[in-house]
């Protein structure tokens, strides 16, 4: 469903609230004018280090008006690995996560709020090592795991799977309301927290299914297609 552009924003918090069954969207609603509107088409990512639209130094939170987005990793990633988290943090540079005890850690540069930024049709490259770590539409916020955790070790590309209007509020900004309103960021941070722990909720449940394809006895016929697509949905 798509709302008017003025209170898109309120929109993406209203199914939040409806969805998760709480009460922020009220009192969130003033961080509208410390926000920036992200269109994506599909297939294109959100971040331009992956070819996308956001820079890395304007990382923050993005809650969705209406679209799907996923999140693809590489395998080759890891803590142990080149591609792990100290090539990562290179990449991103030294603002990404900081020992700063405050809910806007990662003293990013802002964009400019209340424009509307829409993407320039961009590919993106993927390998074989590539696979599907999560998936987001309304009622979920882009980057409230990252948010609350003080910054993750790989955050993965974030993709575009249908048109997406996203409303963008970086943490900079964020950082700039706690000095003001410490109260309202408190009130965000609650929501980032309900928000991760759905999430770890919807990771168990997956990690319980392919536990059961795991360890189910081999197949004596192939897959029908019908299979194959339910797997491919886990």
């Amino acid at each position: 469903l798509m709302s008017d552009a003025d209170d898109g924003f309120l929109h993406a918090l209203l199914q939040i609230d409806e969805q998760h069954d709480c009460d922020f969207a009220s009192d969130l609603d003033a961080f509208r004018p410390h926000t920036s509107v992200v269109e994506l088409q599909p297939g294109q990512s959100l971040f331009e280090s992956s070819g996308g639209l956001v820079d890395e130094s304007e990382r923050g939170l993005f809650f969705i008006e209406f679209g799907l987005m996923k999140v693809e990793r590489n395998s080759s990633y890891s803590t142990t690995r080149s591609g792990g988290f100290g090539s990562l943090r290179r990449r991103l540079g030294p603002n990404v996560a900081s020992s700063n005890g405050s809910i806007g850690h990662l003293n990013a540069r802002a964009p400019r709020a209340g424009g509307t930024y829409v993407a320039k049709r961009t590919s993106i490259v993927r390998d074989a090592h590539s696979f599907r770590l999560a998936r987001f539409g309304p009622g979920w916020v882009v980057g409230a795991i990252e948010g609350a955790s003080g910054g993750m070790r790989n955050p993965g590309v974030h993709i575009a799977v249908t048109p997406c209007r996203l409303h963008h509020l970086p943490y900079s900004n964020i950082e700039q309301v706690e000095t003001e309103n410490p109260s309202l960021v408190l009130h965000l941070f609650k929501m980032m927290s309900l928000l991760s722990a759905r999430r770890q909720e919807v990771t168990i449940d997956q990690l319980a299914t392919l536990h059961s394809i795991i360890n189910s006895p081999a197949l004596t016929k192939p897959m029908s297609r019908a299979t194959m697509g339910a797997l491919q949905s886990v």
